[in-house]
């Protein structure tokens, strides 16, 4: 269960900065694999384009972030009581 709640926690928190965080994978790009390259570099230039024309797309990301982190609090109580 811990495993779950770290989960959820960290898969909401990487939600909140996904710009951000491409943009430091883009500095750290020979790291990967060409097919992850090109796949990174096309999301990077998609996400660009999403936040510059359409900034309102992003709130989806955040709620969806947000939602996470409350479902990961809700399991701890179950923890606490199981685990």
């Amino acid at each position: 269960m811990i495993f779950f709640i770290d989960a959820l926690a960290l898969s909401g928190i990487t939600a909140f900065l996904i710009q951000t965080e491409l943009e430091i994978a883009m500095r750290d790009l020979h790291w990967f694999p060409k097919f992850n390259q090109i796949w990174l570099l096309q999301v990077e230039v998609g996400v660009k384009f999403v936040n510059n024309n359409y900034p309102f797309i992003s709130y989806g990301t955040n709620w969806l972030a947000f939602a996470y982190l409350i479902i990961a609090i809700v399991f701890i109580k179950p923890f606490k009581i199981f685990g």
